[in-house]
């Protein structure tokens, strides 16, 4: 078995996707010398085709599903995190995220208020050109209006975010001015958020 071929400085054979995406790198057999520098970098690129498609085009994701209630604030309170929805994207790139909340609705006074799901992210990634605001960001809501108690609701929202290598986000909750904010809740272990990452 073989290493990875030491690189010519003068001919050298560009970083594998695997050892961009990751840092590691991978491993490949050793070059024959008896062929031509041609013919051992399409050896290569044969490896770093099949690295390409184990590491970059088959599914990868993460997902996290809350372990505890919580009860839901209402403005101007700061909305409250649900307990273990928290991820970490682990690669660089474009993230599709989803957040699922389970709010049980225990309070009349809360009849005909929005409840307001949102994603607490830091590690967003701009366009180049772009400034990048260090602080967290509060994305694109989920809202839902309760007609009816007591009752338990779902609500989801997706996202598209370009995200930092170990970027996180974490699922909030928040009702509007004049909610009870006192007995209605988030039904941790019915609540979840899962991303999937769709490439650089």
């Amino acid at each position: 078995m073989g290493t990875t071929p030491p690189l010519s400085p003068s001919n050298p054979i560009p970083a594998s996707p695997l050892q961009l995406l990751s840092g590691r790198t991978p491993w490949y057999p050793t070059t024959d010398p008896e062929l031509s520098h041609a013919a051992n970098y399409a050896f290569r690129r044969i490896f770093d085709n099949m690295y390409q498609v184990a590491g970059t085009l088959l599914p990868f994701g993460t997902s996290a599903t809350g372990n505890a209630q919580v009860i839901v604030p209402a403005d101007p309170n700061p909305p409250a995190t649900v307990p273990g929805t928290q991820i970490t994207f682990a690669r660089a790139g474009l993230w599709l995220v989803t957040g699922i909340w389970s709010v049980q609705v225990l309070a009349a006074g809360d009849l005909g208020k929005n409840f307001f799901g949102s994603l607490f992210v830091q590690g967003l990634q701009l366009p180049p050109g772009q400034s990048v605001t260090p602080s967290p960001t509060q994305q694109a809501k989920a809202i839902l209006l309760v007609q009816a108690q007591p009752e338990t609701h779902m609500i989801s929202q997706t996202w598209s975010l370009r995200m930092s290598q170990n970027g996180t986000a974490r699922l909030q909750i928040q009702s509007e001015t004049g909610a009870a904010g006192t007995d209605s809740l988030v039904d941790g272990a019915n609540s979840s958020i899962i991303a999937v990452w769709c490439g650089l």
